[in-house]
């Protein structure tokens, strides 16, 4: 199953703080795919889709991520039970880390400081120290042969909605701060409110008016028909 197993990843090269740069900053991606039988990485320039350059790493590489910043590929070696580092800027491998046994898939952390692998034939999952290409922690136990593991990216623990939309999202705020539709619900409730006592008002007084009026007729009823002022 290992040998079947390819992964592609996208490296964004940008001019490293401190570097020179031309005037206009061109960005350059590059997939990085993961070739189980031949225990290499092939880069693609995907302005081109033409291979650029080859890699060797471990023995059945499963599995390849790459950093948010574009500058490190993450490549999980089945049959060596390791992990090598690739520094994107030059195409090498520049360390190699021991994880678990066999292991199939890697991911990293939206802010770049951890990578998970999934090792297949330990059943846990191993994470790395990407500032220091350790790992760190013991291993988490998982099901039975893990072949795959990705990151969510959540809010306040509730995961974003469909573009467009945000449903689910919650923000803290500062204690005794408002938010804007708290506020303009509370407004519409007070104006609710004010429409419901000038209803009541108006009613009352139509009442009292009914009153008055029954009143006046019992003091001054009308002449009858014929006889004006009896």
């Amino acid at each position: 199953m290992a040998a079947a197993a390819i992964a592609v990843g996208l490296a964004t090269l940008i001019p490293l703080t401190g570097v020179p740069a031309p005037a206009v900053a061109q960005v350059r991606q590059f997939a990085y795919v993961a070739n189980s039988g031949s225990g290499t990485v092939s880069v693609i320039n995907t302005a081109t889709n033409t291979v650029i350059d080859t890699i060797p790493v471990g023995a059945q590489p499963a599995a390849v991520a790459i950093t948010p910043n574009g500058t490190r590929a993450y490549v999980a070696n089945f049959n060596s039970s390791n992990v090598s580092m690739i520094n994107t800027a030059t195409n090498t491998v520049i360390d190699t880390i021991p994880v678990g046994a066999l292991p199939f898939g890697v991911a990293i952390t939206p802010n770049g400081t951890r990578a998970y692998v999934a090792n297949f034939g330990s059943n846990n999952v191993s994470m790395i120290d990407t500032a220091t290409n350790t790992v760190i922690g013991a291993p988490i136990t998982v099901g039975n042969r893990p072949v795959g593991v990705a990151i969510a990216r959540l809010f306040n623990g509730v995961l974003p909605g469909p573009p467009g939309r945000r449903p689910g999202i919650k923000v803290k705020r500062p204690v005794g701060s408002q938010s804007h539709s708290h506020s303009h619900s509370h407004s519409h409730e007070s104006q609710s409110q004010s429409r419901r006592h000038s209803e009541r008002g108006t009613q009352t007084q139509y009442q009292d008016n009914k009153v008055l009026a029954a009143v006046d007729q019992r003091s001054h009823p009308r002449s009858k028909a014929g006889n004006p002022g009896r």
